[in-house]
């Protein structure tokens, strides 16, 4: 099934990101913009980088925030900050977001995947 506008907004141009043949890169790519525009960065930077987990007690979907590497500023201190801020804006599809180190981590809500997977 493909995701259409209404689920997640319009899809962003992203190397490597194909939301109708795989309903999650949607998901990531809409995290990815949420990030970028907390982080200021651009999106491309971002959607690379944001994998999903082995196990479910590290969320569904991290990024190592280090991976920036923003100049003058602590790795663990941004994801601290940025948790808060991302399930904030983002609140209609994640549960909590939170840091193991310098990684952060986000749970989704159940809803909205099972809106793109069927």
């Amino acid at each position: 099934m493909a995701l259409n506008e209404s689920m997640l907004g319009p899809q962003p141009d992203l190397p490597d990101c194909f939301p109708h043949y795989n309903p999650l890169d949607g998901l990531r790519s809409v995290a990815a913009e949420e990030l970028a525009k907390i982080a200021g960065v651009d999106k491309a930077q971002i959607f690379p980088g944001l994998a999903f987990t082995n196990t479910l007690d590290k969320g569904d979907l991290t990024f190592p925030v280090p991976r920036l590497r923003i100049k003058g500023a602590r790795p663990d201190e941004l994801a601290a900050k940025w948790a808060s801020e991302v399930c904030t804006r983002w609140a209609q599809y994640m549960t909590r977001t939170h840091i193991r180190s310098s990684f952060l981590q986000a749970h989704y809500w159940l809803d909205p995947l099972l809106l793109v997977a069927t």
